[in-house]
């Protein structure tokens, strides 16, 4: 699909873009994000992409979101190491709502691949959005005491827990091995 002016009424045109189904209709986007502990720049392009989805292309954007401030640390332990909690909450929003495209943000620690796995599976196309190094990097930074680091690689995660990348023991095992994983 090619970029689009935001100047041009998108509502009142024929589209043959990949976002309108095959009755004429706008499919529905579904954004997932699951929010940090503290709010940051992240949720903050999530919202502006939902508006700028709805209000400048027209089309059915709708969020489900989780928020890490809401679970203990060990249900966060759990949805690392087990990619993700409840994914059949996310194949259900899909079907729900029809939607079409799924765009993923923070994906750590309850929704997780496996949240991308039932959206794909419930039929929906699937994009990550990656805002930071998260997948690579338990702090997701790829910077540890005033330098870069990139000295975890693939599945060799051990640095980062050596390093104690995440400030506790307990939570940089968890991060290296759900990382590695």
């Amino acid at each position: 699909m090619g970029v689009r002016s935001c100047r041009t009424d998108h509502r009142s045109r024929p589209r043959t873009g990949t976002l309108w189904a095959a009755h004429g209709g706008p499919d529905v986007i579904l954004f997932l994000h699951n929010r940090y502990r503290t709010t940051g720049g992240e949720e903050r392009v999530v919202e502006d992409l939902l508006w700028l989805a709805r209000e400048h292309l027209g089309e059915d954007a709708r969020l489900l979101a989780r928020d890490s401030a809401t679970i203990g640390r060990g249900r966060a332990a759990a949805g690392l190491l087990g990619g993700g909690l409840a994914p059949e909450q996310v194949a259900a929003a899909v079907r729900g709502s029809g939607a079409r495209i799924v765009h993923a943000h923070n994906l750590h620690p309850q929704l997780g691949w496996r949240a991308l796995a039932a959206a794909r599976a419930a039929g929906a196309r699937t994009i990550l959005h990656l805002h930071n190094y998260r997948l690579v990097c338990a702090v997701g930074t790829c910077f540890i005491r005033g330098a870069d680091c990139t000295r975890c690689h693939g599945r060799d995660t051990l640095p980062g827990v050596r390093l104690n990348c995440r400030g506790t023991g307990t939570e940089a095992a968890v991060y290296g091995a759900a990382l590695a994983l």
